[in-house]
């Protein structure tokens, strides 16, 4: 198993060269709206590019405001 540092930037090739994906992602299944938005924000800050989100989890305005606070800060920070 990869270490836990390099496991954070691991990537995985998508079909055909077309790019990668961020090996991990945060699930943003989370009952509580108020949790849905911190434990995104807080996912962004620590360096999460991949999201698991679905229409079926009905928490697209938590998910979203977390990620408009984010828009506000630059992507690389």
């Amino acid at each position: 198993m990869a270490a836990p540092d390099t496991l954070r930037y691991a990537k995985i090739p998508l079909t055909h060269g077309s790019g990668a994906i961020p090996a991990l992602g945060f699930g943003t299944l989370i009952p509580d709206p108020l949790a849905t938005a911190q434990g995104t924000k807080t996912a962004l800050e620590v360096g999460f590019r991949h999201f698991d989100c679905s229409e079926r989890y009905r928490n697209e305005q938590a998910v979203g405001d977390a990620m408009q606070w984010r828009r506000g800060r630059r992507w690389s920070d």
